[in-house]
Order: C-alpha cells, then sequence, then structure tokens
C-alpha cells in the first residue's frame, strides 16, 4: 500500500502532481517535519524525498536521529532496532568495506564517478533524457553546494558487488558529507563477506563501537587529519563523540583520546584504476585508507611456534562451525562460518605462504 510523506498536517488525503506549500525552498527544518506512517520500523527504507541526492540527505538524518539522546539516559542510543539505525549499520558496512577492500578483490570493486566528465558527456550525448538528467543533477550540487559539500567534491566512488544478480551492483559509495553511505535496496544477495562473525547488511545491526578496533582507529585518526571535519561532517563527528563514550574498554579509550593524524600511517591509501589514469580513493580530496598488508601485531590463538622460521604462521581451521569461533584470529574472533582451504592452489608455488598473518588476508585465501 502507497504512504503519503507530507510537509505539513493539513490538507486533503491526496494530491497531484507537486503542490504549493509555504515551506518552499525545502530545508532540513521542512525536512523534520514530514512523519513516517510506519514510525521508526525498519521493515521499510525511507525513499520518497524529491531529491536525487536524497539518500546522502537521509543518511545525514539517520545518524543524527541515532545520536539524540536517551529521556532516561541522556545518553545516544546506538543499539537501536529502528530505520535510523539501519541506515547507519548499513553505512558503516560500506565504510568497513572499503577499508578492508583487499580482502574482497574479485568480489568487490571500486568504480569512480567524476561528476564534471560525467554530466559533460550527459549533455553532450545527444539523447534529450541523458541532457535533462545532465541539468536536474548539475542545478541541484549548484544548490546543494554547501549543504552537501558538493562544492569541494573532486569524484564518488562506488562500491560494485561483482557477484550480485545484475550487471552493475552498487552496494554503496563515498559521500562528500558524511563520508559513505549505503544503498537502499535490498542487498541480501551480499552472502559472501563477512567482517569476523558479522555479515553486512543483515537485520543485525552493528554500531561502530562493537566494530574491529582498527577499523574504529583509523575513522578517529581520519577525523584528525581532515581539516574542519566536525564543520563538513558534523552528524558523523557527533556519532564519533558517542561512540567513544559507549567503549566500555577504558584503555582503548584512552588510545583513541592519544589518537593523531600519524596514525593513518599505520594504514595504506587505496588505489582505483580507470581507463586513462590511476587514482587514489578520497573524499573532498582528503585520502581514504584501507587495512594495511603489513603484518599485524595482534595476539592469535592460532599461532604456532616454527622450527624453521623466525616469524610466526598461523594454522587455520579447513572446517566451518563453532569448534573454534570464539578462538582469536587476528583482531577479531574467528566466527562459526570462516574456514580456511586445504589447499592453496590459485597462487604459483613461488607465492605460496604458509600462515595468514594478517586481515590483508581473507580466510578464504588464507595459507596453512
Amino acid at each position: 500500500m502507497s504512504k503519503i510523506f507530507r510537509l505539513y498536517k493539513e490538507g486533503t488525503s491526496t494530491y497531484e502532481d507537486w503542490n504549493n506549500s509555504p515551506a518552499f525552498p525545502y530545508n532540513s527544518a521542512s525536512r523534520d517535519t514530514i512523519e513516517d506512517p510506519d514510525g521508526t520500523s525498519a521493515r521499510h527504507e525511507i525513499t520518497s524525498i524529491p531529491s536525487p541526492f536524497a539518500r546522502i540527505d537521509l543518511i545525514k538524518t539517520a545518524f543524527k536521529e541515532v545520536c539524540k539522546p536517551d529521556k532516561r539516559t541522556k545518553r545516544a542510543d546506538l543499539d537501536g532496532n529502528t530505520i535510523f539505525h539501519k541506515m547507519v549499520s548499513d553505512t558503516l558496512d560500506v565504510a568497513e568495506i572499503f577499508f578492508n577492500i583487499d580482502k574482497y578483490n574479485g568480489k568487490v570493486e571500486i568504480i569512480k564517478w567524476d561528476p564534471q566528465l560525467m554530466l559533460s558527456e550527459l549533455s553532450n550525448s545527444g539523447i534529450a533524457g541523458h541532457q535533462y538528467l545532465a541539468d536536474a543533477l548539475d542545478k541541484y550540487m549548484v544548490s546543494d553546494s554547501k549543504t552537501y559539500n558538493f562544492g569541494q567534491l573532486h569524484n564518488l566512488y562506488l562500491l560494485n558487488y561483482v557477484e550480485g544478480p545484475d550487471e552493475l551492483n552498487i552496494i554503496g559509495a563515498t559521500s562528500p558529507a558524511t563520508l559513505f553511505f549505503s544503498n537502499a535496496n535490498d542487498l541480501s544477495y551480499v552472502n559472501n563477506i563477512f567482517f569476523g562473525e558479522d555479515k553486512p547488511f543483515d537485520s543485525d545491526y552493528q554500531p561502530l563501537y562493537k566494530r574491529d578496533f582498527e577499523f574504529i582507529k583509523y575513522l578517529f585518526a581520519l577525523r584528525k587529519a581532515i581539516p574542519n571535519f566536525a564543520n563538513l561532517f558534523p552528524e558523523i563527528d557527533t556519532y564519533l563523540n558517542a561512540t567513544y563514550k559507549a567503549i566500555p574498554d577504558q584503555s582503548k579509550k584512552n588510545q583513541l583520546n592519544n589518537i593523531t593524524s600519524v596514525a593513518l600511517e599505520d594504514f595504506d591509501s587505496i588505489d582505483v584504476a580507470d581507463i586513462n589514469q590511476s587514482d587514489l580513493v578520497e573524499v573532498l580530496g582528503y585520502n581514504l585508507y584501507k587495512k594495511s598488508s603489513r603484518p599485524v601485531n595482534a595476539q592469535s590463538d592460532f599461532v604456532i611456534k616454527s622450527t624453521i622460521s623466525s616469524e610466526e604462521p598461523l594454522v587455520l581451521p579447513i572446517e566451518a562451525g563453532n569448534r573454534y569461533s570464539d578462538l582469536q584470529y587476528t583482531t577479531g574472533k574467528w566466527g562459526k562460518t570462516n574456514k580456511a582451504p586445504f589447499q592453496d592452489t590459485e597462487l604459483d608455488l613461488a607465492k605460496r605462504v604458509y600462515g595468514a598473518q594478517n586481515e590483508a588476508f581473507d580466510v578464504e585465501v588464507g595459507r596453512i
């Protein structure tokens, strides 16, 4: 059944086309008056906003909503199950896929979208529909340049899930207003990507404070590295503050207190190959990063003492199940679904190694 979203409560129950409204031009105050007939139920995504960049605005709203203080505890409820918590969780999933992009080689690819180049191609295509689209996108990007930082936008970087049902399966992208944003479509077909035991885009919403601490440190370091971060990404800044308060481990809080932009040297930049050039993934000209391919200094329950090497190889289970699920892999638990192949047959013999010593190796290519 269709739903009606209106900017004011008075009036008839149905409308044709766009009605005149005293709220024009629309702004964030107008948006906040829209009532969702389903309340904050996470059964359906919110999509009925008249803008090609509505998803970016909705993600901003979602981070803002989950950070509103609870009337009883006076703290943000980061563990809720509303549609806003879903959008925040899905957006963090997108961010974490970028952070672990090396693990998903062959499953996910990064596509660069250059607005200047693409809008020019649409305008000059000779197809009326393309020209109308270019004109609409250009007008929105000019009018919303301050709201969504479009005036500082260089490129958008899209995540394409290559094993999806369609030729192109965009599951998320970088955002000039919230660093990242997710797709509103049903992404249940993304079924072979995991962060430890957590599966992205599912109904088990994961706030940032419950995720890989290396990922948390990365976002806090990124905040230190981007000048004027709080003004460029106010909702994300507020969410990071709420995340800090929610972390129960004081030693981890101390690490975040002492973190600086220098910590980004522990991570690697993200390369993306274009037809004409090779670029680094960025937001507003500031580089984003991925987990380093260098070995991590983490304790693992799978380490064995080698008699032929000074390194500490990991021997990983070749069967899934709960027998090893609670054992520490590197930065997270092994989980019930992970398993390493019995043989490493996809690489040349000279390239095979005996232990997956860092998270840059997916468990599917974990070496034994």
